[in-house]
């Protein structure tokens, strides 16, 4: 959070489910936040928390947290440790086979867990893949309407 406001990661942050929140907070601009990621896979997941100003040296902050890590353990892994007040929060998620991954940012939250999970769902999966396709065709249409493109031309 880029305005020094306190993050809170998630509960479930180690042992993602299908639907977890990695983290939440709140803006003047956003409001209540969190941050959802959706997958069928199998993920390993670690994190680091930084309480920082800004995001000045985080590349540094982070290979060193991984350099520690990586003495101590002999994995490139994140610590799975978050500063007290941190305002900054890195995730590392690691699957070993093909997998696909969503990560909604939903804002503005006001009511109940099942108003937030009806916004999660519409914003990935396969609605979320429905609707981009259905943008992508509408947006080609309206592409060669207006700059009347023959379909002769080589795409």
């Amino acid at each position: 959070d880029e305005g020094g406001n306190v993050l809170n990661l998630g509960k479930d942050v180690l042992e993602l489910k299908e639907s977890s929140v990695l983290a939440s907070g709140s803006r003047a601009d956003v409001g209540n936040w969190q941050i959802h990621l959706k997958s069928q896979n199998h993920l390993e997941t670690h994190y680091c928390g930084f309480k920082k100003p800004d995001i000045v040296n985080l590349s540094d902050n982070v290979e060193q947290n991984l350099a520690a890590q990586e003495r101590k353990f002999g994995r490139l892994q994140l610590s799975d440790t978050s500063e007290d007040s941190s305002s900054i929060c890195v995730f590392q998620i690691s699957t070993t086979t093909q997998s696909t991954i969503d990560i909604a940012f939903v804002s503005g939250i006001r009511g109940e867990a099942s108003d937030v999970e009806k916004r999660v769902m519409s914003l990935t999966g396969l609605p979320l893949s429905s609707l981009l396709e259905e943008k992508h065709i509408a947006f080609d249409a309206k592409f060669k309407e207006c700059f009347h493109l023959s379909e002769m031309l080589d795409s």
